[in-house]
């Protein structure tokens, strides 16, 4: 009787272990990141390699295992009963231990790719992290931020993120933005920082990285690119991708995607971007709001 029950449930199961089911069962691996340091990304890639090759294996053993003992209900004396469950049992193994190692592997590539943390949050907003993980809540609160986060905010949603150059910048509700590259050493100078804002409010005040290679340092608009000098701005990109930029200190050196034409935007100017991707001329700030040159990075701290 337990050995018909076994084969009940061995005939049950069978088809969850087929190749696809592996596929989706196991969590994908993140990429190796380009800018990482040379040692660094080549033993990186070897173990991500190693980890490819091992799930290559189990979702071929699966299929083999699947073909022999799946399409078919054994006799209950069939003498082929107990090296099913035996593969069985080594299949879930074999997974688990793949699962753990694949974890293990994107935990190190976040660790060597991580970019800062929360500041502080209030409302409804959520990640979603590179390899794909949507976190909210407090788990997105006390999350380490990693290179290719987006961060999604609802209608009354603010994150305020400290970055590792000691860059603070800070979505307003309905925002969507994506960091898409970030390297910053102190001891040398091959400092970049890339973030996309797609939708919605973002305050930028940046820090050590960008006194140190400037021309690395951008945040990408519907319409164009900013480039970062020093520099306290606000953007914001409404949903249908025209917007503004606001300058209250340093400089932002734009460049229409349209056009590719580079005008400076300079303290204490705004411009505005048409949904068709044209870049309005510079113009004064309100005096109410050029007088936050001096306060903006105080101000910006604090949150929108």
């Amino acid at each position: 009787m337990k050995q018909l029950c076994a084969l009940s449930f061995l005939v049950l199961l069978a088809t969850l272990i087929s190749a696809a089911t592996v596929r989706a069962q196991v969590p994908p691996l993140l990429p190796v990141p380009d800018a990482l340091p040379a040692a660094v990304k080549a033993d990186l890639q070897i173990k991500r390699e190693a980890l490819l090759t091992r799930l290559g294996a189990l979702r071929e053993e699966a299929k083999a295992y699947n073909a022999e003992f799946g399409n078919h209900k054994l006799p209950e004396d069939d003498p082929r009963v107990p090296e099913g469950l035996a593969k069985k049992a080594h299949l879930d193994q074999a997974r688990k231990d793949y699962v753990r190692d694949a974890k293990a592997f994107n935990a190190l590539v976040q660790s060597h790719t991580r970019v800062g943390a929360v500041g502080s949050s209030s409302g409804e907003f959520h990640f979603i992290t590179a390899d794909g993980r949507k976190l909210s809540g407090d788990e997105a609160a006390k999350a380490p931020v990693g290179l290719g986060t987006r961060v999604v905010t609802g209608p009354d949603g603010r994150v305020q993120l400290l970055l590792l150059d000691e860059t603070v910048c800070t979505i307003g509700p309905n925002g969507d933005m994506v960091i898409d590259e970030f390297v910053y050493d102190p001891n040398n100078s091959r400092d970049k920082i890339t973030a996309r804002l797609q939708k919605g409010l973002l305050r930028w005040v940046t820090g050590k990285a960008p006194r140190k290679n400037p021309a690395n340092m951008k945040v990408i608009l519907p319409a164009g690119d900013t480039g970062i000098r020093g520099t306290d701005f606000e953007a914001m990109v409404e949903p249908d991708s025209s917007g503004s930029v606001k300058l209250f200190s340093g400089q932002l050196e734009i460049t229409e995607k349209k056009t590719q034409r580079t005008f400076p935007l300079n303290a204490g100017q705004m411009v505005t971007f048409s949904a068709d991707g044209v870049f309005a001329p510079p113009v004064p700030l309100e005096p109410a709001m050029a007088r936050l040159e001096n306060s903006g990075q105080e101000h910006a701290r604090k949150g929108i």
